[in-house]
């Protein structure tokens, strides 16, 4: 089943996870008009800008296995929640799944960062780029890496400690993403790549293109209009035009999004690996 992570989406009017208050819409807006040839007001009134007008990635479609839903297993129950990304970096031999630490809530359990591995029992992957009713499983976890300073977003009102990682059984035959080395520039086309649910408006090939509000190597805003709801985004992957990995999607705020950039999860990564 597919589980709403419901304080993920309660706490989104929090003006921290954002750059606080009006005249940060405004600056925003003005990214926009600089940036953008088509904009529009989305239902708030702010102007966003027409994702059908923005450039194409030049690493051209998304690859194959690259993407994931997963089909979480734990003590409790079994159940889907948010998106997961592959990412290969100097850290490790083999890739490392990531997603967002704040998909996994439990009921009776007590979950922290040092029992996700108690809690998580297993996890089965999917394809988010395949066509198939009921895609078949790729992959599946193997091992929970202890993140110790992992923080879901509601507990700090920030994105950069809301990381989860893992390796896999079969890491070969998938596709992995490098991390961005630098943050994003304002105005800069990223592309957030998830399976939408509980939305209107999706794209068939997963891929949104999105406009970088600001980037400070933890904390990655971005605009992208709230007519497409990110339900099940949270952990899909932000990509740069070379298919570099530039954050990971943790919130919404309307049409202003919120991600864990790449450098902050390289060094809580490095942190929890060392």
């Amino acid at each position: 089943m597919k589980r709403s992570i419901g304080k993920a989406l309660a706490l989104l009017c929090g003006a921290a996870l954002v750059l606080g208050g009006c005249s940060s819409q405004k600056v925003m807006e003005k990214i926009v008009t600089d940036s953008c040839d088509v904009y529009y007001e989305d239902s708030s009134g702010m102007l966003v800008p027409d994702t059908d007008y923005l450039d194409l990635p030049q690493f051209g479609a998304v690859p194959e296995n690259s993407v994931f839903n997963v089909d979480w297993v734990t003590v409790e129950d079994e159940y889907s929640a948010g998106t997961a990304v592959l990412v290969q970096t100097d850290l490790s031999a083999d890739p490392l799944l990531l997603t967002a630490y704040h998909i996994f809530e439990a009921d009776a359990f007590e979950l922290t960062p040092a029992t996700l591995k108690d809690y998580l029992t297993g996890g089965y992957l999917m394809d988010v780029m395949s066509m198939e009713e009921d895609p078949p499983y790729i992959a599946a976890i193997e091992e929970v890496i202890t993140i110790p300073d992992a923080e879901a977003v509601w507990d700090t009102q920030k994105p950069d400690k809301d990381l989860a990682a893992f390796r896999l059984d079969i890491p070969q035959g998938l596709t992995a993403y490098p991390l961005a080395s630098e943050p994003c520039k304002p105005g800069d086309t990223i592309y957030l790549v998830a399976s939408l649910w509980k939305t209107d408006s999706y794209y068939d090939d997963n891929t949104y293109p999105c406009l970088v509000a600001a980037d400070n190597g933890t904390q990655l805003t971005y605009i992208l209009s709230d007519e497409f709801g990110t339900t099940g985004a949270s952990g899909g992957p932000l990509l740069n035009t070379k298919g570099e990995l530039v954050g990971i999607h943790i919130a919404s705020n309307g049409s202003i999004r919120v991600g864990h950039s790449a450098q902050s999860i390289y060094e809580q990564l490095k942190n929890a690996m060392k």
